[in-house]
């Protein structure tokens, strides 16, 4: 079965592998489906946040683990590489990669894609323009992906 990367997942698949997970996992986890084509695989991809003892308490670290349909198993894989404030919902598939909009002490927000076939991540570079913005999400159309700015008024 091969698909561009960018198409959901039949609802029977993600209905199995959340089938599997306990319903406290859903809310303590980001999570992240995909197809991977070369190993003809879907993947889902579970991060763990939690605060680091003794720091910010805004401060957040990651555990990451990969659950592989093919295999029926769960493997730890090198962690989240940033120290985050937050992190945006769950994952974003685009040409067979996972993308989060990540807000971090270093930087203000930017985008890490996680490539389900090699499973490093990368920093995605923001389109001009968006690189100061502090309110941003994304979402996937026509197999590319797509930065949105969300903006706020307030009328009294």
């Amino acid at each position: 079965m091969a698909n561009s990367g960018t198409a959901a997942l039949p609802d029977d698949i993600i209905l199995d592998i959340l089938c599997r997970l306990g319903v406290e996992d859903l809310l303590r986890f980001r999570y992240g489906f995909g197809y991977e084509p070369i190993s003809d695989d879907y993947k889902l991809v579970r991060m763990v946040l939690f605060k680091e003892r003794g720091g910010d308490d805004h401060m957040l670290e990651t555990e990451v683990r990969v659950y592989s349909l093919r295999t029926n198993s769960w493997r730890r894989i090198k962690d989240f590489p940033f120290r985050l404030k937050y992190i945006g919902r769950n994952g974003v598939l685009a040409n067979h990669a996972l993308h989060w909009v990540v807000h971090s002490d270093i930087a203000k927000t930017f985008v890490v894609a996680f490539d389900l076939g090699t499973e490093e991540y990368r920093v995605v570079p923001l389109p001009d323009g968006l690189g100061k913005v502090n309110n941003m999400s994304i979402t996937a159309l026509g197999g590319s992906l797509l930065f949105v700015e969300l903006f706020a008024r307030w009328y009294s």
